[in-house]
């Protein structure tokens, strides 16, 4: 918990050193995309679907710095007998809902087209819906990899992959969880 805090801290702490010439700007937006389970965590969950709200802060005119907060859904495997009745569900549905800051750097110089790199890191809630249900918290990162195009002044359609790593310490009841996920959203711009 206090290298969550840690990191928090410093993130913000960046905000103030953006250049007063610079423009500054706000964007506000959503994500929605599947997943791909990787390792271990492929074994107990099926590919599944999500999505995210999304904080961005332009501290220069190529970083950004905010904050996400996301569900994605995992269903359970499924034992299929091939009689066209359905399957028997071997393991519970997990449901992770990540609660990240978030460091972008945009490359280049077009105005248009917006390629960037970046990480995702911060609390993960992971539950499932099984007979002993709970939520627990770990910490996770995800490196980012995407692009935007601007449409207009104010929005901007992107595309990003993000390869997430939760940090599980109960090998037991949950197993070693990283996952890929894919997503399409929309930025709108709030500042100036």
């Amino acid at each position: 918990m206090k290298k969550i805090y840690f990191t928090m801290m410093v993130l913000l702490g960046l905000l103030p050193l953006t250049s007063k010439g610079q423009a500054q700007k706000i964007q506000l937006g959503a994500s929605g995309g599947l997943t791909v389970p990787f390792v271990d965590f492929a074994d107990a969950v099926q590919s599944g679907i999500g999505g995210s709200l999304i904080f961005k802060y332009f501290a220069t005119e190529h970083i950004a710095l905010g904050g996400n907060v996301g569900y994605y859904k995992f269903p359970g495997r499924e034992l299929d007998f091939g009689l066209g009745f359905g399957g028997l569900q071997i393991s519970p549905d997990v449901n992770i809902i990540p609660v990240n800051a978030t460091a972008e750097w945009f490359i280049g110089r077009s105005e248009t087209l917006r390629p960037r790199l970046g990480v995702d890191m911060g609390v993960y809630f992971v539950g499932n819906n099984g007979e002993d249900a709970e939520n627990k918290a770990y910490f996770g990162f995800s490196p980012v990899i995407g692009s935007g195009y601007r449409i207009s002044e104010k929005v901007e359609l992107f595309a990003d992959t993000k390869f997430n790593v939760i940090l599980t310490k109960e090998q037991e009841d949950i197993p070693t969880t990283s996952y890929l996920s894919v997503n399409v959203g929309v930025m709108v711009n709030i500042g100036k």
